[in-house]
């Protein structure tokens, strides 16, 4: 992972020259320049159940999805299942944007070593916020878009979908993911 690290930090400073990749927390936007996005957050992920406990523990902290039925989470772990934070809201990107939020008000970025889970499908947009942030892999819910696929290749970022059980698909950086052969 050493090479990949120089690699990848690489192209996510050609992506903050290219597509000024940045966020939005409140009403103020981040634009990340070089200096942030240098090394950007590899993880590794080691258990091949990892992402399966992960979503089971977002969904036991999901409050008011158990209420209502109608929200989406978004969650930071660890390389070892831990859930850091999680945040909820009905629109997909804002749960992700309180995610992010928290972990930069809370003086944690960039975000290494951490993965971001969503509770939805995977945006290109949420990819963008995933590198943004420093942070090494996405995993979702759901089906990640094609372009979603696109841009977490070019950004370095470790995409996975349809994380549902023991299951899951690696669309970006499978390497980094260990998964049973069966899903490989």
């Amino acid at each position: 992972l050493e090479g990949f690290e120089a690699q990848c930090a690489g192209v996510l400073e050609q992506a903050a020259r290219q597509r000024r990749v940045g966020f939005m927390v409140g009403n103020r936007d981040f634009l990340l320049g070089d200096a942030m996005l240098a090394g950007c957050g590899v993880i590794a992920l080691p258990d091949p159940t990892l992402l399966a406990r992960v979503a089971d523990s977002v969904r036991g902290q999901q409050e008011l999805f158990a209420r209502t039925g109608a929200v989406h989470a978004a969650a930071a772990f660890d390389a070892q299942g831990g859930v850091d934070v999680v945040r909820e809201d009905i629109g997909r990107h804002n749960a992700v944007d309180k995610v992010v939020g928290h972990l930069l008000l809370a003086r944690r970025m960039p975000a290494h070593g951490l993965g971001l889970f969503v509770s939805s499908r995977a945006s290109f947009e949420m990819v963008q916020k995933t590198a943004a942030a420093g942070i090494g892999a996405l995993a979702a819910v759901s089906a990640p878009t094609r372009l979603a696929v696109e841009t977490a290749r070019s950004l370095g970022v470790a995409l996975a979908g349809f994380v549902r059980g023991d299951d899951a698909v690696a669309y970006a950086f499978p390497e980094r993911f260990v998964f049973p052969t069966s899903l490989l």
